[in-house]
């Protein structure tokens, strides 16, 4: 069976982000149990506080969380900004790739709003004067496109109508011993005796 894929997205209702906190919660810290000791044995410690409990959680106890944050702070400058760096270029990509996909909505968005107002302004209303150059170019555009695609469906389909009232050529037969045929049926020659004699 296929997984379907789950968009990540803030869940605004109140109660489902509860349940889905739960949830990948227990998730989080099973695989935090797996690195610390199980698969890995690394020295690993998460801190989560958040609105669904009392008090903040620790994992795996305050002391070996204390210990692990002590270790990092202990750390050469260059080391942790290594690590920071990684992060921030990490952050970065995905700030990037959403910053990208906002921009791809929003040419969507501007030109289903020019699309609809060249419908409205085919329907007789007036055009806006208060309109950008920019805005103004933009329709053009949506305008131009919108044309070429009309005259390509004209173009397309008296292109067929066309070829429909063409006639089908008539297939034939060509004669054997013709030159039209290949290889050519040998021809029969018939020896003719002349019937008139002459004597000296």
């Amino acid at each position: 069976m296929v997984r379907k894929k789950v968009k990540l997205a803030f869940i605004e209702n109140n109660t489902e982000r509860r349940v889905s906190y739960k949830k990948r919660q227990k998730e989080f810290l099973t695989k935090a149990r797996e690195l610390n000791s199980t698969l890995c044995d690394v020295e690993l410690a998460t801190f989560i506080n958040s609105p669904y409990h009392k008090k903040s959680e620790v994992f795996s106890n305050h002391e070996v969380a204390t210990s692990t944050f002590t270790k990092f702070e202990d750390l050469p400058e260059m080391d942790k900004s290594k690590n920071i760096t990684a992060q921030e270029e990490q952050i970065m990509k995905r700030i990037n790739k959403i910053e990208n996909e906002l921009e791809k909505v929003r040419k969507e968005n501007k030109k289903m709003e020019f699309t609809n107002q060249m419908y409205g302004l085919l329907n007789g209303e007036e055009m806006p004067n208060s309109m950008h150059p920019k805005d103004l170019s933009d329709l053009s555009y949506v305008i131009n496109k919108s044309l070429k695609q009309i005259n390509d469906a004209i173009k397309a389909k008296t292109h067929e109508e066309v070829l429909s009232e063409i006639p089908l050529l008539v297939t034939f037969t060509v004669p054997s011993g013709t030159n039209f045929e290949r290889p050519r049926a040998p021809l029969n020659l018939v020896h003719v005796t002349s019937k008139f004699s002459t004597s000296f």
